[in-house]
């Protein structure tokens, strides 16, 4: 009010902008370690929340003081490579939806505030979805799903519909409806009297999700893997329901993005139920008929591409904590005429055990190189369709 009275307000908006440049720029340098890069976001939200009450209390809410604030937010995070900041938004994002379990819903509402704010602010917001879109499905197929709920990425994308509108977020939205539908789709099958019967018998738990391949990010390609007897008639039983009631449609197997939990027996009789992949789950199930089995024999056996084999092998005889099968030679690499026999004498606290799987590092690079590819495809549509409505509305052009 002191500096309004002497006309010198333009003055302080200028010493304003500048300090938010400086302290904001000393939390974006940490964003080129990728170790540190981690805490950037967290950092920056907070900073803007405590931006967002100077400029209540201190400048009564002002407008002008309001578009100073977010112009040099805009510069700090759209600076140099345009996508970076985007992909550290959408982490930041799943960071929140797996820790969801342990906070309130003041608490999530208050971060997704947060992090809409830092979200307004950004130009690649076609980068922000793209990133979020992989982070999701992540999540929503995740086997351990107590670390996201479906309420809590419904309040996210809500907010993100609020601000951008019901065509930013409807394959987002697709994405929910698939997983909420799957329980549909499932009991639909199991409904069924001779399907009934026989997860009576076999004592299995069926549970499928059926994903539409145009709202979901590009589905790994997977070869054909041989399941045991009645896990095999119990897949081809669904693909025959589901193509009679869904007429037009087909099903792809998607067997690197299954999970399933086993019941193993170990000495001492002690028991666990094990949280792995498809892939794990019809190796392990091998060592039911067989006590010792070669790499190329499981490899014959099960149908399993080389390379998801081998990293299947590695990630159940070389972890430290659940190393459930033991290798000979007794190295990392893995090779066909490595012996593998299951290690009877695992011992663990735990009852419920998650298994880790060890993604590859080219499919990790090529993940962010397609995600990238994507974002330049949709934009040089966007451009192409932006041109094309621009010289119907002219109807002319100079030459």
């Amino acid at each position: 009010r002191l500096f309004a009275e002497v006309n010198e307000l333009p003055a302080v908006r200028r010493a304003w902008g500048q300090a938010i440049r400086k302290a904001g720029g000393s939390i974006m340098k940490a964003s080129d370690n990728p170790e540190e890069s981690r805490n950037v976001m967290p950092a920056l939200i907070r900073w803007r929340g405590r931006l967002g009450e100077v400029l209540s209390r201190s400048f009564q809410g002002s407008s002008d003081f309001g578009l100073t604030l977010k112009d040099a937010l805009e510069e700090l995070l759209n600076a140099g490579n345009l996508n970076r900041s985007a992909k550290l938004l959408a982490q930041r994002v799943d960071e929140v939806m797996h820790g969801v379990g342990v906070q309130s819903d003041a608490a999530l509402e208050e971060l997704a505030v947060g992090i809409i704010g830092v979200f307004r602010c950004l130009s690649a917001k076609d980068a922000f979805e793209a990133f979020y879109k992989k982070d999701l499905a992540k999540r929503l197929l995740c086997p351990d799903r107590k670390s996201c709920t479906l309420e809590a990425e419904s309040i996210m994308v809500q907010k993100l519909r609020d601000e951008c509108g019901a065509g930013f977020t409807s394959r987002i939205e697709g994405m929910l409806r698939d997983v909420d539908n799957a329980s549909i789709h499932t009991s639909t099958f199991v409904g069924q009297h001779g399907i009934k019967a026989t997860l009576n018998e076999s004592k299995i738990d069926f549970h499928v999700t059926v994903l539409t391949s145009g709202l979901w990010p590009s589905l790994p390609a997977t070869s054909e893997l041989r399941y045991p007897v009645v896990a095999g008639k119990l897949q081809e039983s669904f693909a025959l329901s589901y193509a009679a009631q869904h007429k037009g449609r087909s099903l792809q197997w998607c067997h690197s993005l299954g999970h399933c939990s086993l019941r193993a027996s170990f000495e001492g009789a002690s028991r666990k139920e094990l949280f792995v992949s498809h892939l794990q789950a019809v190796v392990l199930l091998l060592f039911n008929s067989k006590d010792t089995m070669t790499c190329g024999e499981i490899g014959a056996t099960t149908g399993i591409a080389t390379a998801d084999l081998y990293r299947t092998l590695q990630s159940l005889s070389l972890h430290k904590t659940t190393k459930l099968l033991l290798k000979e030679p007794k190295r990392r690499e893995v090779e066909d005429g490595d012996s593998f026999a299951y290690n009877a004498s695992f011992k663990s606290k735990l009852y419920h055990i998650m298994v880790p799987h060890i993604p590859s590092k080219e499919q990790q690079c090529e993940d962010e190189a397609e995600v990238q590819q994507r974002v330049v495809q949709d934009r040089r549509h966007e451009l192409d369709a932006a041109i094309v409505r621009a010289m119907k509305a002219r109807k002319k052009l100079t030459h």
